[in-house]
């Protein structure tokens, strides 16, 4: 899918995820936002910027998931699955500007499975 990033990472692995803005408006994607509660703010050459992450479930946005954070001030989302969190997770970081452009980042971050130590 055009306009995703992809990562791929361990359980237990701890990943960090910036948004940015210039980038993410070139290869946005068109979604429906769900939900506009937008956090933090973030003051920008004169225009204000308000940043969100969610976990994308089908066509829902819903509240990250154990173990994530996110830096509304600087757009960061910082996650470390824990024991038996594997598959492919997908999040949207969303940066709203006070002209009233909405852009969104999605990205799918690949869990697998630790090895036994023998």
């Amino acid at each position: 899918m055009k306009g995703i990033r992809k990562f791929s990472i361990s359980e237990l692995e701890r990943v960090a995820v910036y948004l940015d803005p210039i980038q993410a408006r070139e290869t946005r994607e068109d979604l429906e936002v769900r939900r506009q509660k937008l956090l933090g703010g973030e003051m920008r050459g004169g225009i204000e910027t308000r940043y969100s992450a969610y976990l994308v479930v089908g066509s829902e946005f819903r509240p990250l998931p154990i173990g994530a954070t996110f830096d509304a001030e600087r757009g960061v989302l910082y996650w470390q699955p824990g024991p038996g969190f594997s598959g492919e997770f997908t999040f949207a970081l969303l940066c709203r500007e006070s002209g009233g452009a909405l852009i969104v980042q999605l990205f799918q971050i690949q869990v697998g499975k630790l090895l036994p130590i023998r």
